[in-house]
């Protein structure tokens, strides 16, 4: 498995549809040469998309680690996903705050949320249902006397220090009721 660049999952390699010529990216020169991708999702069997798709994180996310560390850093204390409705990533349980680190793709960032071109009669009811999701989880932790607190990715990299203000403002705000 010595020519096989290391960041290339065995699923790939095991499933005998990858040449391990194309669909990635190798380095000649220190230029990054990109080779067409061959690697398509209808080449895969369920057992071996089920298997990649099982890789992806959704938990301490690099977004959600940088916040995490951040709020940190000012004092702040929160429990990590807390039994809630919607999942939330952070909770400041004694001022009822629930932050979510939201995905711009997956939960339709006004700036860089977009619908994707192809299959857009699979993607276009998948991430409308992931956005009614987030409104529901939000309408039953305001019922429930909760305040939920949407962060975007991009926020995170970004304007770390004014989400941070941000949090802190709202945790400050509901421990003064």
């Amino acid at each position: 498995m010595g020519r096989y660049p290391r960041s290339l999952p065995s699923v790939l390699l095991e499933s005998g549809n990858f040449d391990g010529l194309n669909g990635y990216k190798r380095r000649r020169r220190g230029v990054i040469a990109t080779h067409s991708v061959r690697l398509m999702a209808n080449l895969l069997s369920p057992e071996q998309r089920s298997r990649l798709m099982a890789l992806i994180k959704c938990r301490d996310t690099g977004p959600e680690l940088r916040l995490r560390r951040a709020l940190w850093a000012t004092g702040l204390r929160y429990r990590l996903r807390p039994k809630l409705p919607g999942k939330p990533d952070l909770a400041f349980l004694r001022a009822k705050v629930a932050v979510f680190v939201d995905g711009c793709f997956w939960h339709g960032c006004p700036l860089h949320g977009h619908q994707p071109k192809s299959n857009s009669g699979y993607w276009a009811p998948k991430l409308a249902r992931t956005q009614e999701r987030d409104r529901v989880a939000n309408a039953a932790l305001e019922e429930m006397g909760w305040f939920p607190l949407r962060v975007w990715e991009h926020e995170t990299n970004a304007g770390l220090a004014a989400c941070v203000a941000r949090i802190v403002e709202a945790v400050c705000q509901r421990m003064k009721r």
